[in-house]
């Protein structure tokens, strides 16, 4: 009896034990083939956000800090309605935060943009700034 009432107790504590802390809010880096392109924007602040992911179309308000992720086989168009409000991640590259100020933001990406990890040359790592250039569209 009295091991039954231990192993009662035992199990009893095993679930009211508490459950392990959550791992801050990403965008998954989900694996992605090369077929796949996978956008991802966090707000910043309040933006309005259109995302049309191979003819199908989203759009909302993202509060700052919120989220969304999404995933086309064809291309995804974003449109913010100010730029630098979110920040883009595309196929697993942070882009930071893009556009202007005051002005709206547009951009296309697809499966293969960002596939592969840059690598620096001699010239770029010795401090001349060179650095692949991104277009805002």
């Amino acid at each position: 009896m009295l091991v039954i009432t231990a192993l009662a107790v035992t199990e009893l504590f095993r679930s009211r034990a508490a459950p392990p802390p959550e791992a801050p809010p990403s965008i998954p880096a989900t694996a992605t083939g090369p077929g796949i392109v996978t956008v991802g924007i966090v707000a910043v602040r309040d933006v309005r956000v259109v995302v049309r992911t191979d003819g199908k179309q989203w759009e909302g308000t993202l509060a700052a800090g919120e989220q969304r992720s999404f995933q086309g086989s064809v291309r995804i168009e974003i449109l913010l309605s100010e730029g630098r409000t979110a920040k883009i991640t595309v196929n697993g590259h942070s882009l930071g935060l893009l556009g202007s100020r005051g002005e709206p933001f547009a951009a296309t990406y697809g499966p293969r943009d960002f596939r592969r990890t840059p690598s620096p040359s001699p010239k770029a790592s010795a401090g001349t700034g060179a650095s692949p250039s991104q277009s805002g569209g």
